[in-house]
C-alpha cells in the first residue's frame, strides 16, 4: 500500500496500462514479508479488498512483464493480496522492456506459481504513518494510520482462530455422529457401514480371521491352564479330582475322600486271591530272614492229615472262619489242619 509520501507511477513509452486476469499473472520472488514497507499488514489489505471497502483501482497499479510466454509481476505483495481476496481482473502496467529490477527479483523456484509469506518478528513500523486509498476517477481519498491497520489485523486473527476452532468442533461432532452408524469388526479390525455388517460377518475372510483368533486363544488358554495346574493344582488319584493345593488338606480329611478310599480298598481286596491276602496278613511284621523249606512243610502237612476211611466215604464240608486257623469238619468230628505261617501252606 502507498504511504502519504508515495507518488503515482508515471507513464512512459516503455509502459502501457491494460486489464488483465489475476490468475494469468505470476510471481517473481520466492517469498514476501507479511507487511508492506509502510508497516501495514497485508492481511488488512486482503480484508479491505474482500469487504469492498477498497477497490482494486484505488491501489497503485502493479508492474507486469512478459517472460517465456508468462506475465510476471515485480510487485509481489500487492499481487498476493489480489489473489487472496478473490479478485478476477485488475488494471496493470505492462512493461515493454524488462528492467534490471525485474531480472533481479525473478528468482522463483516454481516459475512464479506460488509465493511464501514470511513473518517478520520485529517489523520496522511507524504507527503514525498513514495508508491512503485514492480513487483515480472520483479523486476521493481515504486514510488510515498504521496503528489502526495493525489493531484490525489482530481482531481478524482472533476471528480466524475462533472460526477454526468452531469448524474443528463441528467436524468432530460430525465425525462422532457418523461413527454411530458404523460397525467396527474387532476380529478383522475394520470399520464399515451398518448395512454391510451382515455380508462381512458371513464372508470367508471374517470366518478365516475368526478361526485364527480362536485357535490362538485356545492355545494360549491351554498353555496358561497347564502352567497353572502344574504350579498350583493337586490331583487326587482316588477321587480323580483336580483342585488347588490350598484345598488338599481339607479334601483328604473330608468324608467323600475317605469313602472313596474305603471303596478302593474293598475293590483291591476282592481282586486279590485268598492265599495272597493270608500271606499279607501273616507276614506282616516279619523280617526277610523268616524263611522255611517247602519240603519240610509238605512233610509236616502229610503227617498231620487225618486218616480217611477208604471203605465208607462220607461227604465233608470245609468251613472257613475269619480267624487265621482253618477248621476242617468231617462228619461229626472236627480237626485243625496244619498251616505254615511263612509260605502259607494248608
Amino acid at each position: 500500500m502507498p504511504t502519504k509520501n508515495s507518488k503515482s507511477r508515471g507513464k512512459s513509452d516503455n509502459q502501457r496500462t491494460m486489464m488483465m486476469n489475476v490468475s494469468n499473472i505470476r510471481f517473481t520472488q520466492k517469498s514476501v514479508n507479511d507487511t508492506f514497507s509502510s508497516g501495514a499488514p497485508i492481511k488488512w489489505t486482503i480484508h479491505m479488498l474482500q469487504t469492498k471497502q477498497i477497490e482494486p483501482c484505488e491501489i497503485p497499479l502493479i508492474r507486469v512483464g512478459k517472460l517465456n510466454g508468462h506475465y510476471k509481476s515485480i510487485d509481489n505483495r500487492r499481487l498476493y493480496c489480489f489473489k487472496q481476496s478473490g479478485i478476477k481482473k485488475i488494471p496493470v502496467t505492462v512493461m515493454q522492456e524488462l528492467t534490471l529490477e525485474f531480472h533481479y527479483k525473478n528468482q522463483s523456484p516454481n516459475n512464479g506459481t506460488s509465493v511464501q509469506v514470511i513473518h517478520d518478528p520485529k517489523p520496522k513500523t511507524h504507527h503514525q504513518n498513514k495508508v491512503t486509498a485514492h480513487h483515480p476517477t472520483t479523486h476521493h481519498k481515504r486514510t488510515w494510520t498504521v496503528k489502526e491497520t495493525i489493531e484490525l489485523t489482530k481482531l481478524l486473527q482472533l476471528r480466524e482462530i475462533k472460526e477454526i476452532k468452531a469448524k474443528t468442533a463441528a467436524n468432530e461432532a460430525t465425525k462422532r455422529s457418523s461413527m454411530k452408524h458404523l460397525f467396527l469388526c474387532k476380529v478383522c479390525n475394520r470399520c464399515m457401514e451398518e448395512q454391510d455388517k451382515h455380508y462381512h460377518l458371513e464372508g470367508a475372510s471374517h470366518k478365516a480371521a475368526l478361526r485364527r483368533v480362536t485357535m490362538k486363544s485356545d492355545t494360549v488358554l491351554a498353555a496358561a491352564v497347564k502352567k497353572r495346574n502344574k504350579k498350583h493344582n493337586f490331583l487326587c488319584d482316588i477321587c480323580n479330582i483336580c483342585m488347588h493345593k490350598n484345598d488338599k488338606h481339607n479334601h483328604l480329611q473330608g468324608a467323600s475322600h475317605k469313602a472313596a478310599l474305603r471303596r478302593a480298598a474293598m475293590l483291591s481286596d476282592a481282586a486279590q486271591p485268598a492265599a495272597v491276602k493270608k500271606r499279607k496278613t501273616k507276614n506282616a511284621g516279619k523280617s526277610a530272614n523268616d524263611t522255611c523249606s517247602r519240603e519240610v512243610c509238605e512233610e509236616i502237612k502229610s503227617i498231620s492229615k487225618p486218616k480217611v476211611n477208604t471203605v465208607r466215604k462220607e461227604p465233608r464240608s470245609v468251613i472257613q472262619f475269619p480267624s487265621n486257623d482253618e477248621t476242617v469238619s468231617t462228619g461229626k468230628s472236627e480237626e485243625k489242619s496244619f498251616g505254615c505261617s511263612v509260605c502259607v501252606i494248608s
